[in-house]
This record gives C-alpha cells, sequence and structure tokens, in this order.
C-alpha cells in the first residue's frame, strides 16, 4: 500500500524537481533567510531546498507537494517559502512534538522520510535527492528532527497507511452516451507512534 502511496508522491513531484533552486549556500543569501526567517546564525544546524506535504490523520488525500526551504535549527524546523526575493515562513515543525519518524531507505541510504506528530505527518524530501550531498543533508536533519533515541521505523515497519475497507465510487463516462460504474479503495494514514497513537 505505501509503495502505491510513494508512486503517486513521485509523480506529483516531477514537476517540482525541474523548479528554480533557491539561493541558500552564499553568504549573502544566509543572511537574508536569518533576517527574513528571523533566525539566530548560532541556532542553525543545516539549510536545504526542500518538497514537503503534510497529511493530517485520517482519509489519505493525493497531496500537491510544497517547494521551499528547510531550515534546521537546534529545537525546531522551519520550513518556507521563496517569493519575490524573500523567505516566507509556512510550517514550523517543533522537535519536542516528534513523536516518531519512519525512513524507507533507513538513516544510511538517501531519500525521503516521514515524521509524525500529535496532528499531522510529513513527508520531507530533500533536493538534491541522490548523491552523497542528499545523504549528508539527511544526516543532519535526523540528527536534530529524528536523532537515534527516536522511535524510527523503515520499509514496511509502522504500517500507517492502511485500507478502510471502504470504497469511492463514480460513474465513467464511455463512447455511446453510456457510463461505467467505478470503484476506488479509500486509504487511510495514520500515528503508528507507540508514545502517541492519536487521532487513528
Amino acid at each position: 500500500m505505501k509503495r502505491i502511496f510513494a508512486s503517486t508522491f513521485v509523480l506529483t513531484l516531477a514537476a517540482l524537481l525541474s523548479a528554480c533552486a533557491i539561493p541558500y549556500e552564499t553568504p549573502e543569501a544566509r543572511a537574508n533567510i536569518e533576517r527574513d526567517l528571523k533566525l539566530n546564525s548560532d541556532d542553525i544546524v543545516s539549510i536545504s531546498q526542500i518538497n514537503w506535504c503534510l497529511f493530517p490523520y485520517g482519509d489519505l488525500n493525493v497531496c500537491q507537494p510544497r517547494n521551499g526551504l528547510g531550515v534546521v535549527t537546534k529545537t525546531n524546523l522551519v520550513l518556507a517559502y521563496f517569493k519575490g526575493g524573500m523567505y516566507e515562513s509556512a510550517v514550523v515543525i517543533n522537535t519536542s512534538d516528534i513523536q516518531c519518524a519512519h525512513m524507507q531507505n533507513g538513516r544510511t541510504e538517501a531519500g525521503d522520510f516521514y515524521v509524525f506528530t500529535e496532528p499531522y505527518a510529513a513527508l520531507l524530501r530533500l533536493v538534491p535527492i541522490t548523491g552523497a550531498l542528499a545523504l549528508e543533508k539527511k544526516d543532519q536533519f535526523l540528527s536534530v528532527l529524528a536523532p537515534p533515541s527516536t522511535e524510527t521505523f523503515t520499509g514496511v515497519q509502522g504500517n500507517f497507511i492502511q485500507d478502510t475497507g471502504r470504497k469511492n465510487y463514480s460513474a465513467l463516462a464511455v463512447p455511446g452516451g453510456s457510463y461505467v460504474g467505478t470503484s476506488k479503495s479509500v486509504m487511510q494514514i495514520i500515528n503508528p507512534c507507540t508514545k502517541g497513537r492519536t487521532a487513528q
């Protein structure tokens, strides 16, 4: 089930990967990030371009990934947009609110990962998504968001995307003016954390 969902995300994400790079590596860009997001330079652990989706627990809807900048500080993750030459905070995830994490490929390989809070699951994909830099950035992000002491699932562990047993029904028009009924299973996303298990 998770493989189906992951492929949906990859297809939706394809257009975003061709988006213009967001500046963050130069001293000037770093200064602008600190100013616009009101961050102290000493608190910043890592910065990366990032795509993200937030999933409230319950029936699973297809997400249009957001593209922006991820800034990890000693206490939180700031997800920000880059608009008109300025950085604008969109979502802040405090590390104290993260109950567990899921990494499809584990800690030692590049790839997207989830962090679970009480109200939602956040799917995070760093850009670039492959190579040595991707793994380095992932390690830096996880050192704060999901250190080794955090409950962590890999691969099929966690089982946080499940079939509800319900179906959505619709009618598909076919040549000749008739309609054919179709159905699609309704999936749900749950909180797999033993620390939380809320809003399932």
